[in-house]
C-alpha cells in the first residue's frame, strides 16, 4: 500500500492513479492522513480493493508530508559505521519536535544568523530512512517489531549544527555547555518526509534499501540500509521499552556517513534531492528566511 497526502487529504496511489482514501472507504476512514493511521488495517483492507484505471491522476504538485503531524519524531545518532569507534552497545537518541515536518517538495528555510540566540548559523543535511508506526505499543518484541510498523518514508534529518553542539571550546556536561540540540534539529522546514508512505509488503527486502542524497546533482550521501548498526526491528523493541509508540509517530533511522567524511553545509539556492529505492525521491530547495 501506498498512502499520499494530497492537500490534506489521504490517497490511496497505484501507479500513477489517486484514490481519496474517504471516498474509497465509503466514509470509513477520514480524510485526515493522520486518521487513517489510527484504522490501518482497515485502510489496507480498502487499499486491496481498488481497481485500476478508475481513480485520479496522480498530481506531484498536490503532495504534501505523509505524515503531517505525528506526535513523536525519534532521531538516531551515529546508526551507520563507521560513524562512532568503538560501535556503542545502543545509539544515541534524541528528539525532533513535529512543528519541523514540511513536504517532499516544499523549501528547506535556513535560518538568519542574527536572529540565533548565537548569532550563527552552519546547516547541514541529513538523508535518513523514517519508519511510521502503525499499531504501535510499549515493550514490543523484535519479532514482532515490523507487525507495528505502518511504513518507510524519506526524511531529510536538516540540522542546524552550532546549536546543536554550543559554542567551540564549551564543555559537555556543565552549565557552560550552551548545546541547544533538538531546537537545533527542529527549525520550521527542518524535517521534509515523503513523497509517500509505503507499506513493507510493498518492498522485495525492508532490511535492504538503497539510500542516495544529492546536493546540486552531486552524490554526497549513498548506502544501504542493510548497513545500519541498529535495525529497524532493534529500534521498534529498544524505543517501545522506554517510551509507548503510538500510530503515526517517526523513527528517523541515522545518516549514512557522507561520501567524503562530511557534511555539506547547506546555502540558499541549494537544491537536495533524497532518494531511497522503492519509496521514492523528495526535492526540496534550500531558501534562506524571510
Amino acid at each position: 500500500m501506498r498512502l499520499a497526502n494530497l492537500d490534506g487529504r489521504a490517497a490511496f496511489v497505484l501507479d500513477d492513479e489517486t484514490f481519496d482514501a474517504e471516498e474509497a472507504s465509503d466514509g470509513r476512514l477520514s480524510p485526515d492522513p493522520m486518521g487513517v493511521l489510527q484504522e490501518w488495517d482497515l485502510a489496507r483492507a480498502v487499499a486491496a480493493s481498488l481497481k485500476r484505471g478508475s481513480g485520479r491522476s496522480l498530481d506531484l504538485s498536490a503532495l504534501r508530508s505523509p505524515v503531517p503531524r505525528p506526535g513523536a519524531i525519534y532521531g538516531v545518532v551515529a546508526n551507520y559505521p563507521p560513524a562512532v569507534l568503538p560501535e556503542p552497545a545502543l545509539p544515541m537518541i534524541f528528539g525532533k519536535f513535529p512543528t519541523a515536518v514540511t513536504g517532499p517538495y516544499d523549501p528547506i528555510c535556513l535560518p538568519r544568523p542574527e536572529r540565533l540566540p548565537m548569532k550563527a548559523e552552519w546547516t547541514v543535511l541529513e538523508a535518513e530512512l523514517a519508519v511510521v508506526i502503525g499499531r504501535g505499543g510499549r515493550h514490543i518484541p523484535v519479532d514482532e517489531a515490523f507487525s507495528r510498523v505502518a511504513g518507510y518514508t524519506v526524511a531529510q534529518d536538516v540540522t542546524e549544527r552550532i546549536h546543536e553542539f554550543g559554542p567551540r571550546g564549551s564543555s559537555v556536561g556543565t552549565m557552560d555547555y550552551a548545546s541547544l540540540k533538538a531546537l537545533g534539529k527542529s527549525l520550521d522546514t527542518f524535517c521534509p518526509l515523503g513523497p509517500l508512505l509505503v507499506s513493507l509488503d510493498e518492498l522485495a527486502d525492508p532490511d535492504s534499501l538503497e539510500l542516495v542524497c544529492r546536493l546540486n546533482g552531486t552524490v554526497v550521501q549513498q548506502a544501504s540500509t542493510a548497513e545500519l548498526l541498529l535495525g529497524v526491528s532493534g529500534l521498534v523493541a529498544m524505543l517501545s521499552s522506554f517510551c509507548t509508540l503510538r500510530p503515526g509517530d517517526v523513527i528517523l533511522t541515522g545518516t549514512p556517513t557522507p561520501v567524503d567524511g562530511q557534511l555539506p553545509r547547506l546555502a540558499a539556492g541549494d537544491v537536495v534531492e533524497t532518494t531511497i529505492t522503492g519509496i521514492g525521491t523528495m526535492r526540496n530547495e534550500c531558501l534562506a528566511e524571510d
